[in-house]
């Protein structure tokens, strides 16, 4: 429930990995004995030579690029994606460490794991986790939350990259039609106004 996931994302935040493990094993329900990889996988450099040696899904990043962990994700860590971005912001340094073995459980990296990183108020360490979550394929179309939380938080590093190297849609013009900020140019035309419909007076 939401209780539950909200404990495992303050664990996430401030616990080590050894300790959140152990937590997530108690409280979660156990996995289904076939359950093994299917994460996706970023290129093998990404992770740092820590993580690479950690005895904690060993085999998983040798399977590559299967993605089909995206749409199925295992039970016990149904509407938990919320986790993997309160340990992305984690100010301990197995951060990394705790994001990746989160994933090797079959926890989708999605647009909601990105609001906690974005809101950190280090932005250039905010940035630096938003490029590592980046590796995974994330609609980023659609992630306005990280750029309200990047905004709340006054953490104009984190609000460039989403805006600017991540084409997030910053606002509207007059139709309200997304307008889709790049770094050089402001696509005001590129998106036709939507059909048939007439606008509502507010």
């Amino acid at each position: 429930g939401m209780f539950q996931r909200d404990v495992l994302s303050a664990a996430a935040h401030g616990m080590r990995l050894g300790a959140f493990m152990e937590l997530c094993d108690a409280v979660l329900p156990p996995p289904p004995p076939a359950a093994a990889g299917g994460a996706p996988q970023p290129h093998p450099e990404a992770h740092g030579d820590a993580d690479a040696a950690a005895p904690l899904g060993a085999g998983v990043e040798e399977d590559g690029g299967d993605d089909g962990g995206v749409a199925g994700v295992p039970p016990r860590w149904q509407d938990m994606e919320a986790v993997l971005g309160a340990a992305a912001a984690s100010p301990i340094l197995c951060w990394q460490a705790k994001c990746t073995w989160l994933i090797e459980q079959g926890l989708p990296v999605t647009r909601k794991a990105l609001a906690a990183p974005a809101g950190m108020k280090d932005g250039e360490e905010s940035v630096q986790r938003l490029r590592w979550l980046a590796q995974w394929p994330i609609d980023f179309q659609t992630c306005q939350s990280a750029l309200l939380a990047a905004a709340t938080a006054g953490n104009l590093p984190a609000l460039r990259y989403l805006v600017e190297e991540k084409s997030i849609p910053f606002h509207t013009d007059g139709s309200g039609v997304p307008v889709i900020l790049l770094p050089t140019v402001q696509t005001n035309t590129a998106t036709p106004p939507p059909t048939h419909r007439q606008p509502t007076a507010l």
